[in-house]
């Protein structure tokens, strides 16, 4: 699988998550995935609540629209986010269909 791919309007993103780093941050294509780095801890679902938000923000939706699809309980997930309204320039992403 690629690090990202578009299923109609809905971005599908295999990430590596590194949680209790010191700050939030992408930092790039990792072993075909994309490695973000966040602040919260692993815990009881709030490491997914918090990189769920994070990356609305990133791409200008509603928390709602981005869902974790695999890996609830791992560092290695893979994550739908419905039609993105914004693509941050850092991010390495396949072109809008």
């Amino acid at each position: 699988m690629a690090a990202a791919h578009w299923q109609a309007d809905t971005l599908v993103l295999a990430v590596k998550i590194t949680a209790r780093a010191s700050r939030e941050q992408y930092q790039g294509i990792h072993d075909d995935r994309h490695k973000i780095a966040i602040t919260t801890a692993p815990e009881d679902g709030k490491a997914n609540a918090y990189l769920c938000r994070w990356l609305a923000e990133q791409f200008g939706v509603s928390k709602r629209a981005v869902n974790v699809q695999s890996g609830e309980r791992s560092p290695l997930k893979i994550l739908a986010i419905t039609a993105p309204q914004k693509l941050p320039a850092d991010w390495q992403l396949p072109a809008q269909p």
